[in-house]
């Protein structure tokens, strides 16, 4: 690349160039009108043997002498780094520079720069189609130099943003030490790119001339400055056209009409007024010369030129002024600033233009939006908002802006609970997109209406709401007439099409859609969202994979799982963690496995919420993990409730009001539900109950132990960060089982039944076998996805030595007689009478051997062996564990044991008249279930305890 390639490059087209000498720290300065002149002067100064340099803008040309002045910069077309180097320097070599700018461009996704090996360093540079305004220009500059320091690329700050800088030319010579003169030569790359695009990789602000003006300033534009009348009366779509100024003749600006149809006599102050509106127009092109040309004195050079140096459109106070006795008659005086306004047009948005792109605050997720054709009579704007068609007969022919940003209805939508509901989309600058239904009802009243929109960030005021209620009104009747309304959903998890809701999104084999939730989920669906990085949450989660956690390994493992249970036979479980104290990381384990799906802390129930909101909660999730925390002071009989309920997979029917008809009941799920506690849950249940085997093979209770080989402040600060780091691994793994849902399947079906067969499960155990299965399968599946670090196969085996122990631990429900009437005789030990049922030889009544001290259950006739039951007692009994009142009554008979219900006085012997009782009789002279001095021992020990 030659000098003259270089400096035609990376110099602006037009304006004053400077070329600066300098030779034993005397400076030489000198100044040209066109780039093959400033390259004789560098020469010139070569030669000479001095530093050859040149200023990287192009200056005012009506300044005169001119001087090299960030002050009086005109135009500039480059960005540039200068990148020193030497031992001293943070770049030893110049290799070592162009690595580091080369990362830096990798990284910011930049097109090489052209690199210019500048005897001691480097010096790069980014090269615009067209020069821009100084004003342009210095905040992207300041961001380059900061994007420079954030990423510790070690470029002088203060020659990024010093617009009136000089630097070394190429083909020249560093002459700074005489006797070891180095060359400065042109390395390699073109360096172009776009504007938009260069301030977008840097993260810079909307390219615009003046931060007054949030919208992309039209091309022709972006090297102009803009005075203040223009920026009052430019918006995000509006443009001008001149020659809709001119067609209005007289019914226009009569100072623009004169301009252009008598050339010949107007003076130049007036001409440039008129070159001010021509310029600022869309077709400035045409316009600027058809208000020229028949000038005697035209020259289309200078004309260019003359209507560049324009700031913006003169105000209709400066044509009165140039040309005063035309404005004072004029039909528009007053009604705004200045001519152009009568050119203006709203520029409707093309199909490409309704592609629009959005970037997930927290994640930094990309999705492009394709808007819609918005209803006539509204169109969209080519940078966005909702604009009207202007009424036939309307007086002033404008097109009305009804709202600045995107907003329309995506979808009609049904709640079982609201009716017809609307699915909004709003796309707002600064927070991107939003996306919320609101019921058709409110859209058809203002009140409600405006605070429907409003609470969601749109707002409107009195004749706004009017044209916004209009215009949704219009979507509305045109939907109707394209599509049947869509159902909202009222659960998380999967759905008939075999697609999975989570939160707001809708998981689907072809990608995810949004999903406007129901009123019945909106609260939680709040919680399903994602936040932070995959990699700092992995970084969490992984510390699980230490050995000697493989109780909570296995119980995060069931996150994954959850999803899965619905392809097994059965509907729901709980896995209970436990410690005898706080501070295991029983809760915090639960908040890992909230942070698979959404907001670790706010998903957690606690023991305090009401059953039925549990209830709810399940019916909600669905197919995803509820955990409850600290459920220590639940009441047994809840427990068991609670137990038996997550099992059968759905809450209770009820009958609607005032009609003799069942709601539906959309409270189903098929879901494992992850508790903690201090006190464990089978005691409970054994509290409650002699046999709690039914609730007891429901539920899997893991000892949650701490690591001693961690520190309570290493473990706090680790989790802590899943506060900022959640919701991302559920979004994966779902799309995986979407798309692969056989798959997965099989392997499932693989897992349980090695599962079964090792750990020697059976029908017994079904809840056990399946929620083990699905934790085992979602764990294989997250470790395949690099979603976990986790040796699942080490969890597999800990989980079949866990089970096959846990099996034989619980106490079965006696199938046999004996057994049944032997744990009723345990259970109410305190409730029995031995004594006789015959007299004594002289005849009077014997003295009973034992006596009751609660209420009366059980006889036991010494002389007889007849063992007697209160009948309802024993039903009681019965009812409470489980067991089964007549198959144990049939047991006993099958066994030869005579069995009757007589009537019986059971308290015969005792100084109590009470009448005889509905009774069970057991012959025990085959049974021989009653040890009478066992019994009798037993309670006279009892009784010697409580004395003490």
């Amino acid at each position: 690349m030659t000098k003259t390639e270089f400096l035609t490059a990376v110099l602006a087209d037009t304006g004053t160039y400077c070329a600066v000498g300098i030779m034993q720290g005397k400076i030489r300065t000198r100044f040209t009108n066109d780039i093959p002149t400033l390259v004789t002067e560098i020469e010139t100064i070569h030669g000479a043997g001095a530093d050859a340099y040149f200023a990287m803008s192009s200056f005012e040309q009506t300044i005169n002498p001119p001087r090299r002045l960030a002050a009086n910069v005109s135009v500039i077309k480059s960005f540039w780094l200068d990148l020193d180097c030497g031992p001293t320097k943070a770049y030893p070599t110049r290799v070592d520079a162009i690595a580091a700018l080369g990362q830096f461009c990798a990284d910011l996704n930049l097109p090489q720069p052209i690199c210019v090996n500048s005897g001691n360093g480097l010096h790069a540079y980014w090269v615009l189609d067209e020069a821009i305004q100084k004003d342009i220009w210095i905040p992207v500059a300041k961001r380059l130099k900061e994007v420079c320091l954030e990423r510790q690329l070690h470029a002088d700050p203060s020659c990024t943003t010093d617009a009136a800088r000089i630097l070394r030319v190429p083909d020249t010579t560093h002459f700074k030490d005489p006797s070891n003169p180095l060359p400065v030569e042109y390395i390699a790359g073109e360096g172009k790119i776009d504007l938009i695009e260069f301030a977008k990789a840097l993260g810079a602000p909307a390219i615009q001339t003046t931060d007054s003006l949030p919208f992309e300033v039209p091309e022709h534009l972006k090297a102009e400055g803009l005075d203040e009348t223009t920026k009052s009366l430019i918006g995000k779509n509006n443009t001008f056209r001149f020659q809709k100024i001119i067609a209005l003749k007289v019914e226009g600006c009569a100072q623009l009409t004169r301009i252009l149809e008598d050339q010949g006599n107007i003076d130049e102050p007036l001409w440039r007024a008129g070159l001010s509106v021509a310029q600022h127009c869309i077709d400035r092109d045409s316009a600027i010369h058809d208000i020229s040309n028949m000038h005697p004195a035209y020259d289309r050079g200078q004309t260019e030129y003359k209507a560049g140096l324009t700031k913006g459109p003169y105000t209709c106070g400066m044509f009165d002024t140039l040309y005063p006795n035309t404005c004072g008659s004029c039909k528009h005086k007053g009604k705004f600033g200045s001519p152009i306004v009568l050119g203006k047009e709203i520029e409707a948005a093309t199909e490409k233009d309704n592609l629009v792109e959005d970037i997930n605050a927290d994640t930094n997720d990309k999705r492009v939006y394709q808007i819609p054709a918005y209803p006539f009579p509204f169109f969209r704007g080519k940078y966005g908002g909702i604009y009207r068609k202007a009424d036939a007969g309307q007086e002033d022919g404008q097109d009305k802006l009804v709202y600045e940003n995107d907003f329309y209805v995506v979808k009609r939508m049904f709640d079982p609970a609201l009716g017809e509901v609307l699915w909004m989309r709003l796309h707002l600058p600064r927070d991107g997109v939003r996306e919320f239904s609101i019921p058709l009802t409110s859209a058809l009243a203002k009140d409600r209406f405006r605070d429907a929109i409003g609470e969601h960030g749109v707002v409107a005021l009195d004749k706004g709401v009017n044209e916004l209620m209009f215009y949704v009104s219009r979507w509305v009747k045109e939907l109707q007439n394209m599509e049947q309304a869509e159902k909202v959903r009222t659960q998380f998890g999967w759905t008939d099409e075999n697609t999975f809701v989570l939160g707001d999104r809708e998981i689907t084999p072809t990608g995810i859609k949004y999903s406007p939730p129901s009123t019945a989920i909106m609260q939680t669906c709040g919680l399903l969202g994602k936040k932070g990085d995959l990699e700092e949450w992995k970084s969490v989660v992984n510390f699980y994979d230490n050995p000697g956690m493989e109780a909570q390994a296995f119980a995060f493992l069931l996150g994954f799982g959850t999803p899965l249970l619905k392809f097994t036979q059965v509907r729901g479980g709980i896995v209970n963690l436990l410690s005898g104290s706080s501070g295991t990381g029983k809760s915090t384990v639960q908040m890992a496995i909230n942070s698979i799906w959404g907001e670790p802390f706010d998903l957690l129930l606690q023991n305090d919420d009401t059953y039925n909101s549990k209830i709810f909660r399940f019916g909600v999730m669905n197919n995803l993990p509820v955990t409850i925390d600290e459920i220590t002071n639940m009441r047994e009989d809840i427990v068991s409730q609670l137990a038996y309920a997550t099992t059968q997979g759905r809450g209770k029917n009820r009958m609607e009001s005032q009609v003799n008809a069942e709601r539906i009941n959309n409270t189903m799920w098929r879901l494992i539900a992850i508790t903690s506690s201090n006190a464990s849950l089978y005691d409970k249940l054994y509290s409650l109950k002699e046999f709690p085997e039914g609730e007891l093979m429901r539920i899997i209770e893991l000892k949650i132990e701490r690591d001693v080989n961690f520190s309570k402040e290493f473990t706090d600060t680790l989790f802590a960060k899943l506060h900022k780091n959640f919701g991302l691994a559920g979004e994966v793994y779902m799309k995986y089982l979407v798309e692969n849902r056989a798959e997965a399947l099989e392997v499932l079906h693989d897992v349980q039944l090695k599962l079964d067969a090792a750990a020697g499960l059976g029908q017994r155990e079904r809840f056990w076998s399946s929620l083990g299965a699905v934790a085992i399968t979602g764990g294989f599946i997250a470790q395949r996805l690099g979603l976990i670090d986790i040796d699942v196969k080490r969890i597999f085996k800990w989980l079949i030595a866990f089970l096959r122990k846990g099996s034989t631990d619980i106490k079965a429900i006696p199938t046999d007689g004996i057994s049944a009437i032997g744990s009723f005789i345990n259970s109410n030990i305190r409730s029995i009478l031995v004594g006789h049922d015959r007299a004594a030889d002289n005849g009077l009544p014997r003295a009973p051997l034992m006596t009751p001290m609660n209420a009366l259950m059980i006889r036991y006739d010494m002389d007889t062996k007849c063992l007697y039951f209160v009948q309802r007692a024993f039903k009681d009994w019965c009812s409470k564990n489980q067991v089964s009142y007549h198959e144990t009554l049939n047991a006993l008979k099958n066994d030869g044991v005579r069995v009757e219900v007589v009537k019986k006085r059971m308290a015969k012997g005792l100084m109590v008249a009470a009448p005889p009782v509905n009774a069970i009789l057991i012959d025990d002279s085959v049974s021989s279930v009653f040890d009478v001095d066992a019994i009798i021992a037993k309670t006279a020990d009892d009784d010697s305890l409580k004395a003490a």
